[in-house]
């Protein structure tokens, strides 16, 4: 069994399952207080509960577990070389970093990663 960092507030998807989902309450005074709906393929929309953690079964995975999406994200730093050592700043835009570099930049570079990758 999987254990499911998860948390409501951010997007979330099914587990291994194709259709969308949304969260609509996650205050339910229930062991399953999150309310969740999704459109069947009539389009009408089904609606089903979850365990804090996204579940929909306490003891095993299911495809239909919620999980949260994948947020990728893109950045830019400026590189600084002080001292003999390599050190970024990050910035959301290009034209922030710009504003915010001092005299002694070595380089500006777009990052674009997987919150997530590589830990």
């Amino acid at each position: 069994m999987v254990k499911n960092k998860f948390d409501p507030k951010e997007p979330v998807k099914f587990r291994d399952a194709p259709e969308k989902v949304r969260v609509l309450a996650t205050d339910l005074k229930s062991d399953r207080p999150i309310i969740i709906a999704t459109m069947k393929p009539d389009g009408t929309e089904w609606w089903g509960r979850r365990y804090p953690d996204g579940r929909l079964e306490q003891d095993q995975d299911s495809p239909y577990d919620l999980v949260n999406v994948t947020q990728e994200r893109e950045v830019w730093v400026n590189f600084y070389n002080e001292c003999g050592y390599l050190f970024g700043c990050a910035y959301s835009s290009n034209a922030l970093a710009d504003e915010r570099a001092n005299a002694d930049r070595i380089a500006c570079v777009r990052v674009k990663f997987t919150e997530g990758q590589g830990l």
